[in-house]
């Protein structure tokens, strides 16, 4: 909602977070019983993604290219991070993800500074778990490796 309240023109950005939010309560429901959603809500999920971005190019009768269209491709990178098993290539995928977000704070006039604090804290955490993880853990078990 703060993309809406910011400003009419952030309308793309606002409801591709209400799907994003659908998502992911959906997805919630399945992971607390430990399985994956099934593959249909994934495509069903595609197709709102895109569908919001269309409707909201309807609503405003222009394109404001690029920026109408950062939030359905970073809706899409969302969809496949959480539609992984792999944590790793979940985390790759949703730094992919923050960056076109924060990108759509920064190009949102006036700029959506409540937003871009919030995805650059959020950044900053994927970016230590990058870091943590997928960085130094790997060199801990070249290490045992040589051993």
């Amino acid at each position: 909602l703060s993309y809406i309240v910011l400003d009419i023109s952030n309308m793309a950005g606002g409801i591709v977070c209400m799907v994003g939010a659908l998502h992911t309560f959906i997805n919630f429901l399945f992971f607390r019983k430990d399985r994956m959603p099934p593959k249909v809500i994934k495509y069903i999920f595609l197709i709102l993604y895109l569908s919001s971005a269309a409707f909201t190019i309807y609503l405003a009768e222009k394109v404001n290219f690029p920026y109408d269209f950062i939030p359905p491709v970073a809706s899409i990178f969302f969809l496949l991070g959480v539609s992984t098993k792999n944590p790793k290539t979940t985390r790759k995928l949703f730094f992919v993800n923050i960056l076109f977000w924060i990108a759509y704070d920064l190009l949102a006039n006036p700029i959506a500074l409540a937003n871009l604090c919030t995805h650059l804290l959020t950044f900053g955490s994927l970016l230590a778990g990058i870091i943590r993880l997928d960085i130094l853990k790997k060199g801990e078990k070249t290490a045992e490796e040589n051993q």
